[in-house]
Parts: structure tokens; sequence; C-alpha cells
């Protein structure tokens, strides 16, 4: 009797201190949204991405959940639902964020500064003939063809590097399907250094020499994006160099490519373009 007495004052006690014990934190969210649209009201639904960063950061990715909980990070940049909704929880110390929204069929993309749980609107200009493409890049040896096609009639006037995970001795490559007519798949930059991490532009490389004051020696600018000859440090061999459009024909390359060398690099690539057709 007296045992079962105890037993029971026992239990009772351990019940009573777990009572006691503070209880786990709930993690405390905020839920945002983004519809986005074209500029006549039209929800655009396809190929519709939403790269979250840090409010005021020129390209840190915030990091974003699929939950309220926070317990699930989510890809980040976000792919929008059917109905064109790029949707996201964070912790409630954060109350804003900046926002790229990008449509890639459309050639479009706007910036959101400072998008609150109350800022639900994006614009996607769709008649511009101002165009852009951006795409990720990882470390892949072989020319990889990102399911990304430029119109015919597009004019290709630049194309940016944006390195995220940067790597010694890294390098990217970007250009058209090189199996396709016209192809070339180091046509719009050639063996770009991915290190550090930052943006960069394909372009010529001069260096000083001792008989050629400057001669070119190198360009990361691919040949459809610029004519040039590399020269030598010999009498009257500077090279030249000029920067150029690419305008993609009908019937020709239109698929965009991009190899990186054996180094786990990452980023972004940015394709600007004016669509002669604006179709």
């Amino acid at each position: 009797m007296l045992g079962s007495r105890l037993r029971r004052w026992f239990l009772s006690a351990l019940l009573l201190a777990a009572l006691a014990l503070p209880l786990p934190a709930a993690a405390q969210s905020l839920y945002f949204w983004v519809g986005v649209r074209d500029e006549y009201g039209a929800a655009v639904t396809s190929g519709v991405t939403c790269r979250v960063l840090t409010a005021n950061s020129v390209s840190t990715n915030a990091t974003v959940y699929t939950d309220a909980a926070l317990a699930s990070a989510a890809t980040n940049p976000l792919t929008a639902t059917s109905a064109g909704v790029c949707a996201w929880y964070g912790a409630d110390t954060t109350t804003s964020y900046d926002v790229i929204v990008t449509a890639a069929a459309k050639g479009a993309r706007a910036r959101l500064q400072a998008v609150t749980v109350t800022d639900h609107s994006a614009i996607l200009p769709s008649t511009w003939p101002y165009k852009y493409i951006r795409f990720p890049f990882a470390q892949n040896a072989s020319e990889t063809d990102t399911g990304l096609d430029l119109p015919e009639g597009a004019m290709v006037q630049e194309v940016i590097v944006e390195v995220v995970t940067g790597v010694t001795s890294g390098t990217l490559t970007v250009g058209l399907l090189s199996s396709e007519t016209g192809g070339d798949a180091d046509g719009f930059v050639v063996a770009l250094p991915a290190t550090p991490a930052g943006f960069y532009g394909p372009g010529p490389t001069w260096t000083a020499g001792s008989t050629m004051k400057n001669y070119l020696s190198a360009s990361t600018r691919g040949a459809l994006l610029a004519a040039y000859t590399l020269g030598a440090d010999a009498a009257n061999d500077p090279g030249s160099f000029a920067a150029k459009p690419h305008l993609v024909l009908s019937g020709n390359a239109t698929s965009l490519t991009y190899s990186t060398s054996a180094h786990a690099v990452a980023g972004y690539v940015h394709v600007m373009y004016l669509e002669v057709g604006n179709r």
C-alpha cells in the first residue's frame, strides 16, 4: 500500500516537473506572395521565376522557406505556380525582401524593391523590344543546353556573368548549341574566369609587351559578339578588337548553352537582347 502511494507521488512529481519546463519556442514567420502580370493585367503563367534577395543587396539570395514552421528551405529562385504566383515564408525578423522576377518565354525582367507582406503585384512588360533572359550555371564540363531559346530576329547585345560561387582556375563558356546551324558553343563567352564572386563582362585582354607597347593577347568575348584578331609582341602586330551584336537569323542556332571547367563554380548568366520582330 505504502509502495503504491510512493509510486503515485513520484509519478505526479515527475509530471509537475515536466509541466514546469519551458516549451520550445515556436518558429515565428511571415508569409509573402507576389502575383506576376503583364502590362495589360493578364497573369504571366509560363516560365516565371522569382529570385528572392536580401533587401538592398545586389545579388545576395535570401534564405526563405516553404512552410510556416521554417523547417524546409525553399529553392531560390522560386518557381511560380501555374497562376503566376511566387510565395514564400520568412522569419518574422525580416520584414522585406528585394525580388527579381523573370519570365524567359517573354524575355521580361523586373526588380521589386523592399517587398513586404502587403505587396503582391509584379508587372512584367512583355511588348517592349528590350528583352532579357537569365539562367543558372553549375559545374558541367560538357556543352549543356539550357532549354532556353532566343527568338528569330533577336539581336544579342550583351552577356553578363554573375559568379555566386567562385573557384580559383574555374571558367565559364557560353554560346549557342554547336549542333544547330551556325551554332558556336563559345560564341558569347570564352573561358571567362569564374572567380571571385561578382559580375563580369567578357572582353579583350591587352598585354604590355617589350616590342609592342600593347597587343591583344586574348578575348573572353566570343566570335558571335566580337570581331578580333590576336596580336603579338612584335613590331606592327597589335591585333584588333571590335565588339558587335549577334543577330539570330531564320533557320540558325537559337539554343542557349554553357559549359564550365572541372571546378565547382556556380552562378547566373544574363543575356540582354533586342527583339527586332517583337513577337
